[in-house]
């Protein structure tokens, strides 16, 4: 596997974001991903379709630490989605996936950092805010590579 792997879904429109983007190495990919509450439908795919993982089966709803066998080009994963708030791993060399609640997701570790920002941003010195805006525009660059 060398291209980059997504959970793509009815959460995102199937389509794929540096939010919804696998990490790791080549054992194991995780990702940390905050979801809408309610019934989800989901794979582990990556951005042009080509390698795609579901279940073999119309397989019931996916509960929390339960580890699914995935096979390529398999039909949708099922979860309902009661915390928001979950971590994702996906184990590459058996194609399995386990889903566990977490207490926090990237997203929501941005969002506290801007509203920091936003807070102290009267108290910043010309020189600090020229700096986190060159940060931000740095940072926003690399994600669009």
């Amino acid at each position: 596997m060398k291209s980059a792997l997504f959970l793509r879904g009815t959460f995102n429109q199937w389509q794929t974001s540096s939010f919804y983007q696998f990490t790791g190495n080549d054992a194991q990919l995780r990702l940390v991903v905050h979801l809408p509450e309610g019934h989800q439908e989901f794979k582990v795919a990556t951005a042009d379709w080509v390698e795609n993982y579901g279940t073999s089966s119309d397989a019931p709803l996916m509960q929390e630490k339960e580890i699914w066998q995935l096979c390529s080009e398999g039909g949708n994963l099922k979860f309902d989605v009661q915390s928001q708030n979950y971590e994702f791993f996906f184990h590459l060399h058996e194609k399995s996936l386990e889903i566990r609640q977490c207490n926090f997701a990237p997203d929501q570790r941005l969002e506290q950092c801007f509203e920091q920002i936003r807070a102290n941003w009267h108290s910043y010195s010309t020189s600090q805010k020229h700096q986190i805006k060159d940060l931000i525009k740095k940072e926003i660059s690399h994600l669009s590579q």
